[in-house]
Order: C-alpha cells, then structure tokens, then sequence
C-alpha cells in the first residue's frame, strides 16, 4: 500500500475511501484518491481476477467482491475497529447500496453519490435515525454530476498525472472501440469484460 507522504492535503494523516463501483467514473476515482494519498478501498461485484478488479489492484488500491457482503461487511473490510472511513464514493448506481451504506459512514466522513439509479426501488428506513446520525456525527451527503469549465482543465491535468504514474492506464480502460456505423454494439450489454466504450466519428 503506498505510504501517506503524497505532498496533497492528504499528508497530515493517513485517510481511508471507499469506492463502490470500478467503471469508468469509479477507476477514475480510485486513480485521484490514490495518487491523493488515501488508503483506498474498491468495491465491485466482478470477481478478483477480473479486469476491473486488476486495474484497482495495479493502481496501488483494495479490492473487494461485493457480490456476497452485505454493506456492514464491506465498510468492516475497509475499516478496522480503530479506524474511520473518510470518504465514501458511490459509483454503481445500485441506488440499495448506495442509501444502506448511510448508516455506516464514520463520525465527520463525506458521502458523495454519482450513479444514476434505473428503475424504482421502495425499501424501508429509520429516517429519523438517519437524520439523528448524520447531524451528530458531523456527516456529509452530497450527489454531483455536472462540472463546469474549470473541472475539466483540471481534469486534463489529471489524467496526465494518472497516465504517467500507473503506466498508461486510461488508455488500457478503453476496452471497445466502435465505428459510427457499428453503434449497435456500442451498447450490447452482452459484451464480456467491457469497461469503457468509445464510438468514433473518425478513427484515430
């Protein structure tokens, strides 16, 4: 795991993240939580020798299959009992997950949510214990999908630090390549191994 002496606001003390999801959004997350410094922890339900799961690995992150543990026990995997996790970063769009991790965020820890759930879901909750927690504990719940323009300038930037430090990476997410006419199987969910897709007007 790599040592939290990264030169980011990280450096005071060793922090904990959790990402649930390892697409495209969630990699990237893991990439700029990592290179920040923080022990990170990737949560998926793909089994440890998939894809995603290697790029996690190879990024310096943990991973953990998902696919059979409960919420509780994927926090108590990223979280020994004398320490905390800082952030939580939602995305999968697995909107059970998502919410039934609220109650296991740590005192003064940040919960940001980006996957866009599909369908309908009604599941029961203690709301007023929710709200008890989160204004007790000094938590934050916050969703984000829009950036503006100064994002993605940082963004570029970033993605140069992130190519350079783990080898190429954003270019090896790119699994499928699709000419314009081909756009069909752009979005074959069927697709083994698929993390991210391009579709392009004009190849490269």
């Amino acid at each position: 795991m790599r040592d939290c002496t990264a030169r980011t606001q990280y450096e005071a003390r060793c922090k904990t993240a959790l990402v649930v999801g390892a697409g495209p959004l969630g990699l990237l997350a893991t990439a700029l939580i990592s290179l920040a410094g923080a022990r990170t922890y990737v949560a998926d339900i793909v089994p440890e020798n998939a894809p995603k799961a290697l790029f996690v690995q190879h990024m310096g992150a943990h991973y953990i299959d998902a696919s059979t543990k409960t919420p509780q026990k994927i926090v108590e995997t990223c979280c020994p009992p004398t320490a905390g996790l800082n952030l939580i970063l939602e995305a999968s769009g697995a909107a059970e997950t998502a919410v039934r991790l609220i109650p296991h965020m740590s005192r003064s820890s940040i919960y940001v949510m980006t996957g866009i759930p599909r369908g309908e879901l009604s599941m029961e909750l203690d709301g007023a214990d929710l709200v008890r927690q989160i204004v007790r504990f000094n938590q934050v719940v916050v969703g984000s999908v829009n950036s503006n323009r100064t994002h993605f300038g940082t963004a570029l930037n970033d993605m140069v630090r992130i190519n350079s430090q783990y080898d190429g990476i954003l270019t090896r997410m790119i699994t499928h390549r699709f000419r314009l006419q081909d756009y069909r199987q752009a979005f074959d969910p069927g697709v083994p191994n698929r993390i991210k897709t391009v579709i392009e007007v004009d190849p490269w």
